[in-house]
């Protein structure tokens, strides 16, 4: 459950600094609205722009739900997610 919660923190994280970019923030401005030091936040929207805005968060979501209706156990929700992000489109 650690795990999880630390990939959806930074799919979180991934989805402000691509509302933040899209709305015409830099690195650095970006940086201080979330928290990361600019360099940090410029990799950040390097990262964010090959996601979906909902569709990372809402994985997150749909794995913690399994784990936590029975569907899946803890290992198995977060190996999912993490094939399902680590392959190449």
């Amino acid at each position: 459950m650690r795990i999880l919660f630390l990939i959806t923190r930074q799919f979180n994280l991934l989805l402000q600094v691509k509302e933040l970019a899209g709305k015409g923030y830099q690195g650095r401005a970006i940086g201080e609205k979330v928290g990361l030091p600019g360099f940090v936040a410029g990799k950040y929207v390097t990262q964010a722009s090959r996601f979906q805005k909902e569709e990372t968060v809402e994985a997150c979501v749909e794995a913690e739900e399994a784990i936590k209706t029975g569907r899946l156990n803890d290992n198995m929700s977060v190996e999912l997610l993490i094939v399902k992000y680590s392959s190449n489109r």
